[in-house]
């Protein structure tokens, strides 16, 4: 256990010199801290200290990798190479490579029948897990896509434009956008008709999908 907590440190620690490497050049900040604070409710240390889940080392990336999200049997990550790749979780195989994005892989979800990913190109992504092609891109937004989220019949996401954007999840028919974040919409939870979701300002709308409009506003 004490080794694990030295390697997250270490970990964190070349995550923190590329973050002040990035900004001296003028290039991108790597991780957005405040975001992170933002989305997960915790500092960045604390996630990385307490942090139950494996510490994998995942060498397909040609940049850094920016998300990655597991299932029981899964791992799928996205990164600053504009790709989305995934493994097996046991034997750390690489099932399939994800190619389609023009920036970064920013948002994942997935299941065991389908697999969606939002990036800084402004869309999100439809894929086939079989054949690695995609499936449906849309391209609404308008700025950079921070989230994707769906169920049974509904797919939301959320962007830098300040709007969640809702989709029937079979048809990819557009059902409504919510427009009252003053700003970035970093983050959004789905949960049956009812959508939470979070900007930069902090401000936490929860919206009911059936009236298509917010119910309350929490700051």
């Amino acid at each position: 256990q004490h080794n694990q907590h030295v390697l997250r440190v270490r970990v964190l620690i070349s995550l923190l010199v590329l973050q002040m490497a990035a900004a001296v050049e003028g290039y991108e900040p790597t991780i957005n801290w405040r975001a992170a604070f933002v989305r997960y409710g915790q500092s960045p240390l604390n996630m990385f200290l307490t942090s139950e889940y494996d510490l994998v080392e995942v060498g397909e990336h040609h940049s850094m990798t920016l998300i990655v999200r597991l299932s029981p049997t899964k791992i799928v990550c996205g990164g600053g190479d504009q790709t989305v790749f995934a493994f097996d979780r046991s034997s750390k195989a690489k099932l399939q490579s994800f190619l389609g994005h023009s920036g970064n892989v920013r948002a994942i979800q997935f299941d065991d029948s389908m697999l969606v990913s939002g990036s800084a190109d402004h869309s999100w992504i439809h894929w086939d897990w079989a054949t690695g092609n995609e499936l449906h891109k849309n391209t609404d937004h308008d700025n950079e896509v921070n989230c994707v989220k769906f169920n049974n019949t509904t797919l939301a996401t959320c962007s830098d434009d300040n709007s969640v954007r809702v989709y029937d999840v079979r048809t990819y028919a557009p059902i409504c956008v919510l427009q009252e974040h003053p700003g970035s919409v970093y983050n959004l939870q789905l949960e049956d008709d009812t959508i939470m979701s979070v900007c930069n300002s902090s401000t936490l709308i929860e919206w009911d999908l059936r009236q298509r409009q917010s119910v309350h506003k929490y700051s």
